[in-house]
């Protein structure tokens, strides 16, 4: 039985590498974010992709061929059937803004605050092609769509 004023002490201690681990778990589940949080259930409506922007990575989510990839620096690839690739910003610290690279005709995000968790940018994909773009704020992780 604790006595008022002493202090707990667990029986078990827990590595700072198992620390970090399990407080970035939590920021990447959204914990303590309002109903405005984009819900990532990982599956994705028929004829869509989607792809997660998060502050220093993106991941795809679904409807890519090469499944569930996470970069943190380079280039992201997403083969397709789709027409419709949805970016979903989860960043808690850094603006975002996707933005097509060499010539893509893909559009612009707006850009993305860190108040902002769960802001979506839809991307059509009008023809089979490639479709390059890129993390303004983040300038190491840029991607590719291949419409098939």
């Amino acid at each position: 039985m604790l006595q008022k004023g002493a202090l707990f002490t667990p029986k078990f201690k827990f590595s700072a590498g198992v620390r970090v681990l399990a407080f970035l778990g939590l920021l990447g589940l959204g914990c303590g974010r309002g109903p405005s949080t984009f819900n990532l259930n990982n599956s994705c409506s028929s004829g869509q992709a989607q792809i997660l922007v998060q502050d220093g990575f993106m991941k795809t989510l679904c409807g890519c061929s090469e499944g569930a990839v996470l970069r943190n620096s380079g280039n992201l690839t997403c083969t397709t059937n789709a027409r419709q690739v949805m970016f979903i910003f989860q960043g808690s610290s850094l603006q975002h803004q996707i933005i097509p690279s060499s010539g893509s005709p893909i559009s612009a995000s707006g850009v993305i605050s860190p108040n902002s968790p769960g802001a979506v940018h839809i991307v059509t994909l009008a023809t089979s092609g490639t479709y390059g773009f890129v993390d303004v704020f983040t300038p190491g992780l840029s991607g590719t769509i291949i419409a098939l």
